[in-house]
């Protein structure tokens, strides 16, 4: 299990014991919003933050693989959605990734996650 809050620190918990595996910083305030894909190597998590922008780690390597924005607003991110429903390709997972902010401003993007 995934979780991520106001504190900006992304926690990864064993769903059985409830005992925490690893955790990292956002690097970007607090998370507001967060959704989870799979993808063939593993998860990948994909949140809405503080700082207006969307981010998206690999979890198998907690590394921070892009950071989406739309267009110059900085207003905070509020909600995440994933449509996973897309025609896949042998190079990754293909997403399309929707954001909606509290300026009101809504964005999708469509992104291949690869390793």
């Amino acid at each position: 299990m995934i979780t991520a809050g106001l504190d900006g620190q992304v926690r990864i918990w064993n769903y059985f014991t409830g005992t925490l595996v690893s955790s990292w910083p956002s690097g970007a305030g607090a998370f507001w919003d967060a959704a989870l894909v799979d993808g063939e190597s593993g998860p990948w998590l994909i949140c809405g933050c503080e700082d207006g922008a969307v981010r998206v780690w690999s979890v198998a390597d907690s590394l921070l693989r892009a950071v989406l924005r739309r267009g110059v607003s900085a207003a905070r991110v509020l909600a995440i959605g994933v449509d996973s429903a897309l025609p896949q390709h042998e190079d990754g997972v293909t997403v399309r990734i929707w954001a909606t902010a509290l300026d009101g401003g809504v964005a999708a993007w469509r992104v291949t996650l690869r390793d």
